[in-house]
């Protein structure tokens, strides 16, 4: 049983977004199973059929990708979607410190800021050369004779900032000394002066600890991660690796071990037993001495991080549920045999049959748990038929075959080969063709996981080749295998003695008892701060949300489904569907958007502002009219003024704007402004006197498009009289003046052509839908044919601009949907209730029982008279 994992796919996104995720997916797995003959469907049948596991961050957008590939049926076996556990690891300390007002106060000032004091001076040559001086000659410095002057961190990764934490209190002399000096050496409005000010008068002992015990649990949380930042992490340890840090952090913070044992809080508490002086804005201010520290200090230090316990065991519970599929790997048999629809009691038999062979072939060749198995399941099915027969494998081996597969899942591996590819690739490389930069990074990505003798024996045969054979005295070393003897002094060796500590000391104890002897401690402080209740309703909803999932993946047993979870997991269900229905009509919604029709030149009545071009042969064999009431295509000199009658004609009736050149052309090239009908939305519309009286001309365009359309299905009806106009009472709060109702009327313009015809876009969502709905029809007898993107920078940008305008204009396309209407001649602008071009648009961020008033239509609220305060305003005089 052999295990091959390497890179698959390596394509260029437009955009994180789910939409390009998927297109760059289908695009990237046509590539790979295209052959000389066209794409192998054998081959993407096979791919397509095998996945069993997807993985991706936790991010919406790489999560809702996962959902959409899973619902389009093109992997009809897979088992779960995972959110990756290593950036589950990250905020396990992540989002608790967010909402910790003391951490978050210390830990932002000291690192996590721009302005933190470890970041000026990791991002200051001169700082930076000052700081690793002081290291060097500090006292009670754990670094002995060393330079430390790199504080770096990367702020997308919370796992990063352990490191200029821990070297803070490492070296916490050094930054004081370094904080003194840049008081002394800057001047008084510099911004790394105040910053080092800042620092010396904000800090404390009690804040001193406190970092320190941040330092203790950044450097805990760090192990956590490493553990699920390998492709090789074993997937049975999944649930021991997160019990065995809470039970760290147990040990440290709810028991007080952290001031017993040899850490970053003893490094503090150790500096503050002699007293350090300074000068803050011209004032003496002292810190440390033989009274400096006292019990009640110590416990209200460890008073947050208790909080951080209690906080960090719900979200482990929420990102590591016991009942997930990769848990069960630990213990639950019944739960795997269910998932992977295999027979419990024949699994359970074999189980316990190989398990004594497992056990010693693990002791007697020190062989990790997956390869004990293997090795078990080798011995009894490679042997003698009757052997066979008394030790049969067939669940256990399949079972292996996902323990071997789903061992290391996560995205690691693949956020690792940007880093490397980053390295070989440099901007001087950007010339390479894509085929190359993928052979390249292909190798770069798959080394490791390759039989690595084969490759050092090819790479000695090209090196004799070319250099000659080697010295005979580098052929091997007489210490091989001798353990290198760890020197004192350096910061490796004290991680791992605090970390060795901790470890000796600690009992490991479950998830649940840590979070219940953290709730002892600190309920009442939970209790009493908005910010921390938030947090574990977040965290207890995410708990039960992976509970309804892990039911519809058919992972949780009998026992744990009850009738509630039945009625809950139907309602998810339906509210996805419905995200599903909705995202679907917003995708087509906007694709229509992008590539309306041609309009009919031919057979369309056409009305031409130049009579002079009717000489055009091609003009001249259209069917022209001489009336504009009565057309729908205007050949005018620009589209984008047509003149006021023919603007109200396209916005009331709808139709195109064009030029002469897209005439001549026939599409080929030119303008074309396309109209929707403002009239074909349901609406009651009432025209009063004083506006009849006023504007005659637009009033009569009014009513004859109304009128001379309603027997083509147009929704909008005409109230012309003051009694119809009555019966509508309080409803008629949709007031607009004669500007206002232009700008509404003619914001449905929906796009241009530039040097060309009307733009089609491709719709790589559709074909990945498509292709999908065929393989489920076929049983996946289909290949995946993304149209290409063939749009150069410059109409790509114009037409990103124009599709941000449109879905600007379109956000309320539906207002006044079965409302009434109104014009009047009087209206302010404050009186309408939506109005665009010179007026302010009021959206929901007001509480609407402040404005008992306000329409409510497709849920957004429309408030008609409201003064300029809270909320969001668009646009302006």
């Amino acid at each position: 049983m052999q295990t091959r994992s390497g890179l698959l796919i390596y394509t260029p996104m437009r955009s994180h977004s789910a939409k390009d995720t998927l297109a760059a997916f289908t695009e990237g797995l046509n590539e790979f199973c295209t052959t000389s003959e066209g794409v192998s469907e054998p081959l993407m049948l096979h791919i397509l059929s095998s996945v069993e596991i997807i993985d991706a961050d936790g991010a919406s957008d790489a999560q809702l990708a996962l959902e959409m590939l899973r619902d389009s049926g093109m992997f009809p076996h897979v088992k779960c979607k995972l959110r990756d556990p290593t950036h589950a690891a990250r905020r396990v300390i992540s989002r608790p410190w967010a909402v910790i007002e003391e951490i978050k106060e210390a830990f932002s000032l000291v690192v996590s800021n721009s302005d933190s004091l470890t970041n000026i001076i990791q991002n200051s040559d001169v700082l930076g050369q000052v700081f690793g001086e002081y290291v060097q000659k500090a006292e009670g410095c754990p670094l002995l004779g060393t330079r430390v002057r790199n504080l770096s961190r990367r702020g997308h990764r919370f796992d990063s900032y352990q490191k200029p934490l821990t070297r803070f209190v490492m070296c916490i002399s050094a930054f004081f000394e370094t904080a003194v000096w840049i008081t002394a050496n800057r001047k008084r409005n510099h911004r790394e002066h105040e910053v080092a000010t800042d620092f010396l008068e904000w800090v404390n002992p009690s804040r001193l600890v406190l970092l320190g015990t941040c330092a203790d649990a950044a450097d805990e949380s760090l192990l956590l991660v490493r553990h699920f930042d390998r492709e090789s992490h074993d997937v049975a340890e999944l649930q021991s690796a997160t019990s065995q840090y809470l039970s760290r952090l147990r040990y440290l913070f709810v028991t007080g071990g952290v001031v017993r044992t040899a850490g970053f809080t003893e490094l503090v508490l150790q500096w503050l037993r002699s007293p350090h002086g300074f000068m803050v804005r011209g004032r003496p201010k002292c810190i440390g001495g033989e009274h400096a520290v006292d019990d009640a200090l110590i416990d209200s230090c460890l008073r947050p991080l208790q909080v951080f316990v209690r906080l960090a065991a719900e979200t482990v519970k929420a990102e590591y549920p016991s009942y997930a599929l990769l848990s069960a790997f630990q213990a639950c048999m019944c739960r795997l045999a269910q998932c992977l629809d295999l027979d419990p009691d024949s699994l359970l038999s074999e189980f316990m049959d190989h398990r004594a062979i497992a056990l010693h072939e693990a002791t007697a060749k020190k062989l990790s748990t997956l390869e004990a198995w293997i090795s078990a399941v080798r011995r009894t099915s490679e042997r003698q038929k009757a052997v066979r027969l008394r030790h049969p494998s067939d669940s256990l081996r399949s079972l292996l075959i996902r323990y071997a597969c789903w061992t290391g899942a996560t995205t690691s591996g693949v956020e690792q080969s940007f880093s490397q590819a980053a390295q070989f690739l440099t901007p001087s490389r950007n010339h390479m063709a894509p085929e190359n930069e993928f052979a390249e990074i292909k190798v770069m990505s798959d080394f490791q996981q390759t039989d690595k003798d084969a490759i050092s024996d090819a790479a000695r045969h090209v090196w004799a080749e070319w250099f000659g054979t080697p010295r005979s005295s580098a052929a091997d070393r007489i210490d091989t295998g001798v353990s290198r003897v760890r020197k004192p002094g350096t910061e490796r060796h004290f991680l791992q003695t605090r970390r060795e500590a901790v470890g000796a000391d600690c009992e490991q104890v479950s998830v649940e008892q840590v979070a219940q002897e953290a709730e002892e401690l600190v309920a009442e402080d939970i209790v009493g701060n908005q910010a921390l209740l938030s947090e574990m309703e977040f965290q207890q909803s995410k708990q039960f949300k992976n509970r309804l999932l892990a039911f519809m993946d058919n992972a949780l047993l009998e026992s744990e489904i009850s009738v509630d979870l039945l009625q809950m997991a139907q309602a998810y269900k339906d509210h996805k569907d419905k995200l599903s229905r909705d995202r679907a009509r917003n995708e087509k919604r906007k694709f229509s958007l992008m590539s309306p029709g041609l309009p009919d030149l031919e057979g369309q009545p056409m009305w031409l502002e130049d009579a002079d071009w009717q000489r055009f042969p091609s003009v001249a064999n259209k069917h022209l009219v001489g009336d504009c009431m009565h057309v729908r295509v205007f050949v005018v000199k620009n589209p984008a003024h047509p003149g006021e009658q023919n603007a109200w004609l396209l916005a009331l009736m709808g139709g195109h704007s064009i030029d002469l050149q897209f005439v001549k052309t026939a599409g080929a090239k030119g303008v074309c402004f396309t109209y929707d009908p403002a009239i074909a939305v349901q609406r009651k519309l009432y025209i009063s006197e004083d506006f009849r009286a006023q504007n005659p001309e637009v009033t009569h365009w009014v009513t004859f498009s109304v009128e001379s359309r309603r027997h083509q299905g147009m929704k909008c009806t005409a109230l012309t009289t003051t009694e119809s106009a009555a019966l509508l009472g309080e409803k008629a709060r949709n007031v607009f003046s004669l500007g206002t109702f232009f700008a509404f009327i003619s914001q449905r313009v929906v796009t241009a052509t530039r040097a060309g015809p009307v733009l089609s876009l491709p719709h790589p969502l559709s074909c990945a839908f498509e292709a999908a709905a065929a393989a489920e029809a076929q049983k996946l007898d289909y290949k995946i044919q993304p149209q290409p993107l063939n749009l150069n920078d410059t109409l790509l940008a114009a037409v990103t601009q124009d599709l941000s305008d449109i879905m600007a204009h379109h956000l309320f396309s539906d207002i006044l949907n079965r409302e009434p209407l109104e014009i009047r001649a009087d209206a302010r602008d404050h009186e309408a209730g939506y109005q665009v071009g010179g007026v302010n648009r009021y959206l929901a961020d007001f509480r609407s029982d402040f404005y008992p008033a306000a329409a409510r239509v497709g849920g957004v609220n429309f408030y008609p008279a409201v003064p300029e305060v809270g909320g969001v305003t668009i646009g302006g005089k």
